[in-house]
């Protein structure tokens, strides 16, 4: 195979075009290191001279000093705040009460939302309010004014490091690490944001592990934005698991959930069809326009042109964007038509789940993998927290396997797993009842549908929930 390029003269399938492909080539790859090795140039000579690297921090804002250079000066109303974290720090000696405390006296972030301690950590531990600036492992003055004195930037990183020593000790041994099946997927009830695994550690001899989910918001603000409810994992993930397990066999509640996903879809679809009538027409009236002012262009000639050209160019931009919306509602059904699901496609999605799960029950990383291929989110909602009794909420994918160029290649694989689970099961269930045993013989297990889904949409095919003040075992663990 040779390259043939006419503009620049190569054929790589001669010694000469081989030749100039090579110098091409090494051009290219000189003028993109020398361009790098630039930029650090540039970078570190800006920092020799004092001046700022990188956006300014909460209590600065960015400005030009009299040679044209950038520079920060004080922004008086966040330097308050920058003055008050580093005082709560001191006299605290914690990131969580000083968020705390932020919260009590009223004080907002540049785009007006509760400080996190995220943000509190990395005000504190920024060297820029001392007037100075780390590049490359060296320290470098700067060409602003200092909020925090460098004495107060000593005493607060030696409280930090304090602090690291002593709430991450080495001698807590983990033994248990724990995967959190869930993890992406469950949501919180109450602010809808996601939760994220939070391991705890317990007991006096020895240190146990017990792992949580809780509320992204509610650990960045410290229970400010929203509650700090720990959620166990295990019951949690357990209780999922068991509950589309189950769910497989109830077709009636399958057929319910799917009829009532599609009658919304087919509202959607409904409306989106009139917009796309309106757009239409308008567009129909809109090229009668244009093609009456071509022929009055030709009936008068010349003399009419700038009145009409003016005319002409505004209809053709009206005509244009009733395209682009007419081309853009299409989409729009378009794809509401293909999250249309039947109850036979969710009974087969949910026949393929149980399977793959009793292949990896004991694969708890693969399980992770698997879930989000079925769930699109999981919402746990609780009545009576302390014994554990609500309900699930889950979002469930009716295609597992769509938009993507491997869709036939997961459906062999799928196949060959579906057929292999069936298989040891079967073989399974004859080996322990072989023999007579004279107990009672229960029935074969069944296969899965002999045709997995391979489609999946983005938007869940139906909303499921489980019944009313459903027990979720295990809840008081921990």
């Amino acid at each position: 195979m040779a390259l043939v390029c006419l503009d620049l003269d190569i054929d790589t399938s001669t010694p000469d075009g081989q030749m100039i492909m090579r110098q091409h080539a090494n051009l290219a790859q000189w003028q993109a290191e020398r361009i790098a090795q630039y930029s650090v140039e540039t970078v570190q000579r800006h920092a020799e001279q004092g001046r700022p690297i990188g956006p300014p921090p909460v209590g600065y804002k960015l400005v030009r000093n009299g040679t044209g250079h950038a520079s920060y000066a004080i922004d008086s109303k966040y330097k308050s705040h920058v003055e008050t974290i580093d005082r709560l720090y001191l006299e605290f000696e914690s990131s969580d009460r000083v968020v705390l405390e932020l919260h009590k006296k009223g004080f907002k972030s540049r785009r007006g939302k509760t400080y996190t301690k995220s943000q509190v950590t990395r005000i504190l531990q920024n060297i820029r309010y001392t007037g100075k600036q780390e590049y490359d492992g060296n320290i470098y003055q700067g060409n602003w004014p200092a909020i925090r004195s460098t004495e107060a930037q000593n005493k607060i990183e030696a409280i930090f490091k304090r602090n690291r020593r002593t709430n991450h000790t080495q001698n807590v041994l983990i033994k248990k690490k724990y995967v959190y099946l869930l993890q992406g997927l469950l949501k919180c009830p109450k602010c809808s944001s996601s939760m994220m695994p939070k391991p705890g550690t317990g007991g006096r001899k020895k240190k146990q592990y017990y792992p949580y989910y809780l509320c992204v918001k509610a650990d960045k603000t410290k229970g400010i934005d929203c509650d700090t409810n720990y959620v166990p994992a295990e019951a949690i993930d357990r209780a999922v698991i068991e509950f589309i397990r189950k769910l497989r066999l109830d077709n009636e509640t399958i057929e319910k959930v799917i009829g009532r996903a599609n009658r919304a879809t087919s509202g959607r679809i409904n409306a989106i069809d009139k917009d796309l009538k309106r757009v239409k027409e308008s567009l129909h009236q809109i090229r009668i326009k244009i093609s009456n002012v071509v022929d009055v262009l030709a009936d008068k000639g010349v003399s009419q042109l700038k009145p009409l050209k003016e005319k002409l160019e505004h209809l053709s931009q009206e005509e244009q964007e009733l395209i682009r919306e007419e081309k853009r509602l299409e989409q729009e059904i378009s794809a509401e038509k293909r999250q249309a699901g039947s109850a036979h496609e969710q009974i087969q999605t949910l026949h393929l789940f149980n399977d793959l799960y009793a292949m990896n029950r004991d694969h708890s990383e693969r399980l992770k993998m698997l879930m989000p291929r079925f769930i699109k989110y999981v919402i746990c909602h609780f009545t009576d927290k302390e014994k554990g009794i609500g309900r699930l909420e889950l979002g469930l994918f009716g295609r597992p396997f769509a938009g993507s160029e491997n869709a036939e290649i997961w459906n062999e694989t799928l196949k060959k797993l579906a057929e292999q689970c069936n298989k040891q099961l079967i073989a399974d269930w004859r080996k322990e009842h072989a023999n007579g045993n004279g107990r009672k013989r229960k029935a074969a297990p069944t296969g899965v549908p002999s045709e997995p889904c391979l489609h999946r949409d983005d938007s869940a095919a139906g909303v499921v929930l489980s019944p009313a003040n459903e027990f979720i075992p295990g809840y008081q663990m921990g």
